[in-house]
């Protein structure tokens, strides 16, 4: 298997296998899923590729966990910063399709699908659920504080003029991961967040500007396309088109007329 060229965000290795087979289960697929309510925004998808958006991720943070003031203390941030927590993604989800009606309710009716193998390549993550008062949330927001501590520990020592490069990379690793953590339960929209299994991906350094910067788009090719989904044969005759154009391929196999 030859290895794949792919983004590095922990700078331990440069180059990866990507040995992934799956089959598809009645919970769980071999594919990972990108909903949108327009048909116009899946055109833009298979034309330019997917665009990260900035979404309103402040629910994780602002649950009101007695680890909350730690972690304010940890990001140096007052709680009115907290409650504007805007995280550059794009987000799928690891369903089949066919079991797939309730997300394509809530998210969009049209899809588009692609091989997991693509999304692990590209560090496309599956997000960690925590549930309130369970052991993984406790023992994560713990781990916030002991590194605070630690950091506060070497600040206050006047020994030492600098903090522990070791410390601050670790914050900040600990500050990435929570990017790819959710509350197992919405309370407030009594919406189980568990049940969207929700894979994510969050490209590095990304800002406001590189939002209409195309060569920041997660990009893919025909092959990696697992399915296309639209509402009607026109719309099916559009994307075939789209396709010959893009990749010089209108396959029509993967695209799927699904009603709404």
């Amino acid at each position: 298997m030859m290895p794949i060229e792919v983004e590095n965000p922990t700078g331990i290795f440069d180059r990866r296998q990507i040995a992934h087979i799956e089959r598809n289960t009645i919970i769980s697929s071999n594919h990972v899923t990108h909903f949108t309510s327009k048909f116009n925004t899946l055109l833009k998808i298979i034309d330019q590729g997917f665009r990260p958006s900035y979404c309103n991720e402040s629910p994780v943070y602002l649950k009101e966990y007695e680890e909350l003031e730690a972690l304010t203390r940890l990001v140096d941030a007052e709680l009115p910063d907290i409650e504007n927590v805007r995280i550059p993604m794009v987000c799928f989800c690891d369903i089949p399709i066919k079991h797939s009606y309730s997300q394509r309710k809530l998210f969009g009716k049209y899809g588009i699908a692609l091989k997991k193998d693509w999304a692990i390549s590209k560090w496309i993550t599956p997000v960690t659920y925590v549930a309130e008062n369970t052991k993984n949330h406790s023992l994560l927001f713990s781990i916030y504080a002991l590194v605070d501590n630690a950091i506060d520990f070497h600040r206050g020592d006047e020994c030492r003029a600098e903090v522990n490069p070791y410390l601050i990379n670790l914050q900040n690793s600990i500050q990435r991961y929570m990017d790819y953590v959710k509350p197992y339960f919405n309370f407030k929209d009594n919406r189980k967040y568990y049940d969207e299994r929700e894979w994510r991906y969050i490209p590095d350094n990304f800002s406001e500007e590189d939002r209409e910067n195309t060569e920041r788009y997660l990009k893919f090719n025909l092959s990696d396309i697992y399915q296309i989904i639209v509402t009607n044969a026109e719309e099916r005759r559009i994307v075939v088109k789209l396709l010959k154009e893009r990749f010089n391929d209108g396959s029509k196999n993967i695209i799927k007329i699904r009603h709404a």
